[in-house]
């Protein structure tokens, strides 16, 4: 009787293909692993292998048959679940973003705060607290739109200013507090007039590039009990110093030698037409500084009022009262250094509002990659210049469809 059963008991067990395509099926879901069904099914583990390879769609005898943990189904469906809420969560990120640019944006309209201003001392606050971070700085500065360089840059720059609020923001505060600074009576001339003098020029002009308007000027600065000379040639479009040059006296000698050196920088093509405007002092006027304009083809214009050469007045204060003033230089030879630092970093450190923030030297650079119609247009004007000129010139702007600055120089 027990060989009977035993002999029953060992004959080959049959299975419907529906019973082994759920099986598979079972398999394929993560439900049980091979050893599991075989144990399952009173079957060997092999015969398991034959139904899945003969049932299975992609599980071919061709194919090896690898064991794991949960089956290649699962995975996808836990892949696919682990995207949806990654896609859940990246989608609320960016309405939570969406939301606090909308408030900065709101904060800057009815508060009036430059919330832009803030961008590299928050970058700041994460170089302080890197340990903090799950992520690496040049992560963030992906993130932020931003190059390693150009954060390095700035905080270069940063490390060579003094503290401190700029110049602007000091004065805009203190006239509000109703403070000023008492002037200071200026007894020294550095023009004198010449009996040869030129039309202006530039009234009215609209400059929409770099090297159509360069406008020259002197200043000078007292080392150890004497005065010693400084002169400026500025580009008026992109704020650039492009010629300088320091002397002992006010003769002609170190006008022209800023202008060669204003020249040499430039090539033919663009000195074509470019207006030389200053005021109308003797060095300006002088035989070999004509010269060297007509020589080049560069008109020559002059203004009668320091008003009228605004930028490079303007030059003259920054270089000598923020640069040159605070190192107090104490011979000809140390003030030659000073000055020749003083203008490399005016050119390639220092930031300008009206550049978009940036020093010019980049911003010639930033102007020659642009299309034509994103170029900013700007149009010198004083209060002399006819209200129908004015017209003019916005009306050009319209037509053009490009940013417009107006330039006062009263």
């Amino acid at each position: 009787m027990n060989k009977r059963i035993k002999r029953k008991l060992q004959r080959r067990r049959q299975f419907s293909d529906e019973v082994r395509r759920n099986v598979v099926r079972e398999f394929r879901e993560g439900k049980y692993t091979v050893k599991e069904l075989a144990k399952l099914y009173h079957v060997s583990a092999q015969s398991i292998y034959r139904w899945i390879h003969k049932f299975s769609s992609t599980d071919k005898p061709t194919i090896t048959v690898v064991e794991m943990a949960d089956s290649t189904d699962k995975k996808l469906k836990d892949l696919h679940q682990k995207i949806a809420d990654l896609q859940r969560a990246l989608g609320q990120k960016q309405i939570k973003l969406d939301f606090y640019e909308k408030m900065m944006d709101l904060a800057e309209e009815e508060y009036g705060l430059d919330l832009k201003k803030f961008f590299y001392e928050t970058i700041g606050w994460f170089r302080e607290n890197r340990d903090l971070m799950s992520y690496s700085l040049n992560a963030l500065y992906t993130a932020a739109g931003v190059s390693k360089q150009a954060v390095w840059a700035h905080f270069k720059r940063e490390a060579r200013q003094p503290e401190g609020m700029g110049r602007d923001r000091f004065c805009a505060v203190m006239m509000e507090l109703g403070y000023g600074v008492r002037r200071t009576r200026n007894n020294m001339r550095t023009t004198v007039p010449a009996h040869k003098v030129f039309e202006n020029l530039i009234e009215g002009r609209v400059v929409t590039g770099p090297n159509q308007v360069w406008q020259s000027d002197i200043t000078y600065i007292k080392v150890g009990g004497r005065f010693y000379y400084l002169t400026f040639i500025i580009d008026v479009y992109s704020r650039r110093i492009v010629g300088y040059a320091t002397s002992r006296s006010l003769r002609a000698e170190a006008n022209v030698k800023a202008l060669k050196q204003a020249i040499a920088g430039r090539e033919a093509h663009q000195l074509k037409d470019l207006v030389h405007h200053s005021d109308r002092g003797s060095q300006y006027t002088d035989g070999r500084y004509l010269a060297l304009l007509r020589s080049h083809q560069m008109p020559i214009s002059m203004g009668k009022v320091a008003q009228d050469n605004a930028f490079a007045e303007r030059i003259n204060g920054t270089i000598k009262n923020e640069y040159l003033l605070p190192k107090q230089p104490k011979s000809f030879r140390q003030l030659k250094q000073l000055a020749s630092q003083a203008v490399t970093d005016y050119n390639t450190i220092r930031q300008h509002n009206a550049l978009g923030r940036k020093a010019p030297e980049a911003y010639e650079q930033e102007w020659a990659s642009l299309e034509a119609r994103k170029r900013p247009v700007e149009a010198i004007c004083s209060h002399r210049t006819p209200p129908i000129n004015q017209k003019c010139l916005n009306s050009i702007d319209r037509q053009k469809k490009q940013p417009y600055c107006m330039v006062y120089v009263n």
